[in-house]
């Protein structure tokens, strides 16, 4: 069955910037696609950017830059995700396209974004990542 993309990024391992920084800057476009698609998505990542521990600590999306993939997409699309009232008759598809253009350091981080994914996305919204062999 044909399934709705949300969001679609690509990696290019010709892209200027940092290469330890992709895989979050591919979340913030990620995030910024799904405002479009998902209703009320924009208010709730307006409005939440990070619940830690301790609800009371929100920080700003600016000060998400640094921290790792799997933060940054508990803060701006796996929570604000699960607080919309929003629920597709079918799934929502992210794509990831071309993880072998990371550079090896950033696998062990992608990974962890996979797990982030599995453990705390809604049900509703699934990743797939396409790579060649690494």
């Amino acid at each position: 069955r044909d399934l709705p993309v949300g969001a679609f990024y690509a990696f290019h391992r010709s892209d200027p910037a940092f290469p330890a920084r992709r895989l979050p800057r591919a979340l913030f476009s990620i995030a910024n696609q799904l405002c479009a698609v998902v209703p009320g998505l924009d208010r709730e990542v307006a409005g939440l950017t990070r619940v830690q521990a301790t609800p009371a600590s929100i920080v700003k999306i600016a000060d998400l830059h640094e921290e790792s993939a799997a933060t940054i997409f508990r803060s701006i699309i796996g929570t604000p995700c699960s607080m919309v009232k929003f629920e597709p008759t079918t799934p929502i598809v992210v794509i990831l396209d071309g993880a072998d253009a990371l550079p090896e350091l950033s696998h062990g981080e992608l990974n962890n974004l996979v797990r982030a994914w599995h453990e705390h996305g809604p049900t509703w919204l699934r990743l797939v990542v396409t790579t060649r062999a690494w």
